[in-house]
């Protein structure tokens, strides 16, 4: 009887969990394991391990939270030529100044990251 009320006890709390998760806008999916990021003009996509990336950093260090809440959206959505801030104002550059600066700061922690374009972007056929 005790083993199953404690049982009964952990399958409330977990959905008490998934359900608070939710209700805060927590994702709870941990998203695809690879994933290829490419603009709209169709240049050369960029293969993203998104999963390797997740195994070290936590999801804000790439997706903005707004008004506390983390939501991932498109980056393209946002990043277009309506921000003031020239770096960033597109999907391209938010990306390459995102994946490059956090790169190059990982290769100087003597951590090997590629940061010439082949590394990223691979021929199309």
């Amino acid at each position: 009887m005790k083993i199953a009320r404690s049982f009964q006890a952990i399958v409330i709390g977990f959905a008490g969990l998934f359900i608070a998760a939710g209700a805060f806008g927590v994702e709870v999916s941990i998203g695809p394991a690879d994933i290829s990021l490419q603009t709209e003009d169709g240049r050369k996509p960029a293969n993203f391990p998104h999963r390797q990336h997740q195994e070290v950093y936590s999801c804000t260090v790439c997706h903005h939270a707004k008004d506390g809440i983390m939501v991932i959206d498109k980056c393209a959505d946002c990043h277009t030529m309506d921000i003031d801030n020239s770096e960033v104002n597109s999907f391209k550059k938010a990306a390459h100044k995102l994946c490059k600066d956090c790169h190059k700061k990982v290769n100087d922690e003597g951590k090997d990251a590629p940061i010439k374009c082949s590394g990223c972007h691979v021929k199309k056929d």
